[in-house]
C-alpha cells in the first residue's frame, strides 16, 4: 500500500488485478479483482478477530489466496523489473503513480 487511507480494498483489488493481468480480457482482470477483494477480506476477518485461524472457511480459500499471492509477486516483480528492484529510493507518491498508470493502462485495454 502506499499513503491512501480511503477504499483500501478497491485500491488494493484493481492494484493485484493489474499486475496479475496477462490476458487482455474484461473476464480475465475482474476475476483478478474479485479474487483479490475476497483473499483482503479474508485477511481482514484474520487480522481483526471476527475469524478464527481454525475456521475452515481458511481452507476452503486457501488455492484462491495462493493463485493471488503468487500471480501478484510474480506480475509485480516483472512489472517492477530490474531497475525499480535495484532502485535505491522509491517515495510512496511515485510508487502510487506507477500503480494507478497500471490500473489506467490495463483499463484501456479492456475498452
Amino acid at each position: 500500500m502506499t499513503d491512501e487511507a480511503d477504499d483500501i480494498t478497491r485500491l488494493v483489488s484493481e492494484r493485484v488485478a493489474a499486475v496479475c493481468f496477462e490476458i487482455p480480457s474484461r473476464e480475465n482482470f475482474e476475476k483478478w479483482r474479485a479474487d483479490t477483494q475476497r483473499a483482503y477480506a479474508l485477511r481482514s476477518k484474520l487480522v481483526h478477530g471476527s475469524l478464527s485461524p481454525n475456521s475452515p472457511e481458511i481452507m476452503n480459500q486457501l488455492g484462491m489466496v495462493s493463485s493471488v499471492s503468487r500471480m501478484g509477486v510474480q506480475g509485480g516483480l516483472a512489472l517492477i523489473g530490474e531497475a525499480g528492484l535495484r532502485a535505491e529510493k522509491v517515495g510512496t507518491r511515485k510508487l502510487a503513480d506507477f500503480y494507478n498508470r497500471t490500473v489506467a493502462h490495463c483499463r484501456s485495454m479492456l475498452g
